[in-house]
């Protein structure tokens, strides 16, 4: 027994090592002014979404996407209306979800997708709905434990951009809230989901 406690201790020393090891930035989107801070050393900036809606981060190998943007609420959705939109598009993508909160302006749902662990946290401020989505193998789980949870707690709307966007004078339709395909990749391992996010939501 003392051999497999041994390893099991090891193991963990080596993924707090990694976590200490992480350098991270912060991403402010500039429309929207949705804040979240991304392990630069993991992850790098790739192209910005049209209308500056936000941005996405992935790492070299593809494995590890952290996404972050923002888009009107035209619909007038509750929090809770928003989440089960959300939930109805992961389904649609044959996600399995382990996971479902909310309160008045906020929302986290997270799940199976194939091989991968999503988590998805909204906040609605003040007319403007603003998501951060991890995805990423559940061999990273214990890897990337930490740095979603310090990802997550940091997610938020900077302060002077919290005024109520005007909407626009003619719009034919209510704009829809921006679609983002998940990727699918055949990794055959187990999966376990992160069941406590940080913050407490």
């Amino acid at each position: 027994m003392k051999p497999r406690f041994f390893l099991l201790g090891a193991l963990w020393l080596a993924a707090g090592a990694a976590h200490a090891q992480d350098v991270y930035r912060t991403y402010q989107n500039p429309r929207f002014g949705t804040v979240v801070s991304y392990p630069a050393n993991l992850v790098a900036p790739q192209t910005k979404f049209k209308n500056g809606e936000g941005r996405k981060f992935v790492s070299r190998d593809g494995q590890i996407e952290v996404t972050a943007y923002a888009f009107r609420n035209a619909s007038a959705r509750s929090a809770r209306g928003e989440m089960n939109r959300s939930i109805s598009d992961w389904k649609r993508d044959t996600a399995r979800l382990t996971y479902a909160r909310n309160g008045l302006s906020w929302f986290v749902v997270s799940g199976y997708l194939g091989n991968d662990i999503f988590y998805e946290k909204t906040l609605l401020q003040n007319g403007v709905f603003h998501t951060l989505i991890w995805q990423y193998p559940t061999v990273l789980k214990r890897r990337l434990d930490a740095s979603l949870s310090r990802s997550s707690a940091s997610f938020r709307v900077a302060p002077r951009t919290q005024t109520r966007v005007p909407e626009p004078v003619f719009r034919a339709r209510p704009t829809a809230a921006p679609r983002f395909s998940p990727k699918s990749r055949p990794t055959p391992q187990s999966r376990a989901i992160p069941r406590n996010p940080a913050n407490g939501y």
